[in-house]
């Protein structure tokens, strides 16, 4: 019988960042506030092979409910689910142990702004099921990057670049979606956040954010580099440190 099935998100809530599309930091508490928005896309794999698109039909908290209409749940089968759904992604060709994900082509348009790490906060969840519902508590597979620059004067900037000296970078790789495992399958001794001609004035930090998989960058030395609009550069250098994941990391 065909029905309107509703698929409950109990999302993780960790001290480190919570799950979901709209980010807010929070300066006291040096830590990520996110909510799913409406409307969130999640691809419902089964171990059928068969994909199922899902959409938010609420949004504003750290849960959410998503809904889809013509099934119901099989008995005999498995869900998992991640995020954010990808429409190139065909469970047919490339098994739900291989999913690809990438953390290159980041771009950030405002000051202060986290809307961009949407397409990057990659997720997974395995279903608890019962007889009606599908309950699903998802876990991080990157981390946030935060960087707070002071700058001399008013700036047009085109981008920000981390660079790794001792040890290159992961930018791209395949998740295991029945695990949430990360297995790296590309690596750059650098990886740039385009900052699309932003404005700031005088007075003003420049306040980006980069999403990136989990390693080990301990023992390394990371330059910080900002290049203007009119192709000056500066670079400060931090101490490298191992990246968790569904953590933030404050770069000052």
């Amino acid at each position: 019988m065909n029905r309107l099935l509703y698929i409950l998100l109990l999302l993780a809530i960790t001290t480190h960042f919570a799950d979901a599309a709209d980010y807010e930091y929070d300066q006291q508490q040096g830590s990520i506030r996110a909510q799913w928005k409406l409307d969130d896309m999640c691809g419902i794999l089964t171990t059928s092979g068969t994909q199922i698109i899902h959409w938010i039909t609420d949004g504003g908290s750290n849960q959410g409910t998503l809904s889809a209409y013509g099934w119901a749940l099989s008995p005999d089968a498995q869900y998992y689910a991640y995020f954010p759904y990808t429409q190139s992604y065909n469970p047919n060709k490339t098994p739900m142990t291989a999913l690809p994900v990438s953390y290159t082509e980041q771009s950030q348009s405002q000051n202060g702004n986290m809307k961009h790490l949407n397409a990057y906060d990659y997720m997974t969840a395995q279903a608890i099921s019962s007889a009606d519902a599908c309950h699903f508590s998802f876990w991080h597979i990157g981390s946030i990057i935060r960087m707070e620059c002071a700058l001399q004067g008013s700036q047009t900037l085109q981008s920000l670049t981390i660079s790794s000296q001792g040890k290159e970078i992961v930018t791209s790789g395949t998740v295991d979606v029945t695990t949430g495992m990360m297995t790296p399958t590309a690596y750059s001794e650098a990886v740039a956040l385009q900052l699309n001609n932003m404005q700031i004035r005088k007075g003003e930090k420049l306040v980006a954010y980069l999403m990136l998989p989990t390693m080990d960058l301990t023992g390394t030395t990371l330059s910080v580099t900002i290049t203007t609009a009119d192709g000056y550069s500066a670079t400060a250098k931090v101490a490298g440190t191992e990246i968790l994941t569904g953590r933030m990391y404050p770069l000052e």
